[in-house]
């Protein structure tokens, strides 16, 4: 079952992200070459509350992972603030970000390249214990029976190694080891996106009952919108290193407002044959983020950009359904109106 909206205003804030900033210099092609400067994350902004989900869309490339490597510490921001429980965490030492961890894990894409395959599969999800110095070796491995049995896998699969075990169960694996530490907040990097279409619906669920269980909060990092919208209670969508649209999952989802949202959304397939769906197709590629455009980022590929579009980047506000919108036609500073030139 997908997760309830209701409510989640009145949960604690857990996670703020106030015009967070990633830039990445690229390696020179040789000594005189002008250096250039890969701006991934570009002055985005988001909060998290307790037991949440907020889902972070957008094509590949737009800067999703990166946002989630940042708010884990495993990258430093080139600016702005990470704040956890009210707390900034960029810049703090080693030992402070070590009992951190506890509170702050990551669920990564591909399974098996996340898991040691040396190491059997109850040492795995052991591991974070004794880095923790938490319990005796018996306390441990009883911790390690009951998050098995958690993730539903069986207690003899403990012994085994992570190339005996199929993609799912890998998957449930990583799981388990990141809930250990029984953390509060998950960043979740593509979780299902490398396993089958009938495995992805089986973990989805899991993370559902596991939130549930839990109370923990999701930053939920995907492209496949049908996941995100079974799972979300909320949806951030990016585009080139910005946040573009943000809001509650079903008001996004039935309402996209800015033009690229709504491409996304009319990407997702339709089962009904027989429904009047269309397809909005862009044109042409996303821009570099090295050299990003003027203005609104998406007015290259947008079917409504008019000269204001190219010389002044919008502001994210606040539009209906509690969406907030980073587009010159929903503030109404154009009108809205199809151009040829774009295409659509």
């Amino acid at each position: 079952m997908a997760p309830l909206d209701t409510g989640s205003a009145d949960r604690a804030e857990i996670l703020s992200v106030d015009a967070l900033v990633r830039h990445f210099s690229k390696r020179r092609a040789h000594p005189f070459a002008k250096s250039e400067v890969i701006r991934a994350v570009d002055g985005i902004s988001f909060d998290l509350r307790e037991g949440e989900t907020l889902g972070l869309v957008g094509e590949s490339g737009c800067g999703k992972t990166t946002t989630g490597r940042l708010v884990l510490g495993i990258d430093e921001p080139t600016g702005g603030t990470v704040r956890f429980d009210g707390k900034a965490v960029s810049g703090m030492s080693a030992a402070a970000w070590r009992d951190l961890r506890r509170d702050m894990q990551m669920i990564f894409q591909d399974p098996m390249g996340a898991l040691d395959p040396r190491m059997t599969v109850a040492a795995q999800i052991e591991e974070p214990l004794k880095i923790h110095g938490i319990g005796t070796k018996d306390e441990r491995r009883a911790k390690v029976l009951d998050m098995l049995a958690a993730v539903g896998l069986p207690e003899p699969i403990r012994t085994r190694y992570p190339h005996e075990l199929s993609g799912g169960q890998q998957q449930r694996v990583v799981i388990a080891r990141a809930l250990i530490l029984k953390p509060r907040l998950i960043v979740c990097d593509e979780p299902v996106s490398a396993l089958d279409v009938s495995v992805q619906a089986q973990v989805v669920n899991l993370l559902a009952d596991l939130q549930a269980k839990f109370n923990l909060a999701y930053l939920f990092i995907s492209h496949d919108l049908k996941v995100v919208r079974h799972l979300s209670h909320r949806v951030a969508v990016m585009y080139l290193g910005e946040i573009v649209e943000t809001g509650p999952r079903d008001a996004l989802f039935d309402n996209p407002l800015h033009p690229y949202t709504q491409a996304l959304m009319s990407a997702v397939p339709v089962p009904d044959p027989e429904a009047d769906h269309q397809r909005i197709i862009l044109t042409g590629d996303p821009p570099s983020p090295i050299n990003p455009p003027t203005g609104c980022r998406f007015h290259t590929r947008c079917s409504y950009a008019e000269a204001v579009c190219a010389e002044k980047a919008p502001a994210l506000k606040t539009a209906g359904h509690d969406q907030r919108v980073a587009c010159h036609i929903v503030d109404g500073t154009i009108t809205p109106r199809r151009t040829a030139a774009a295409g659509g």
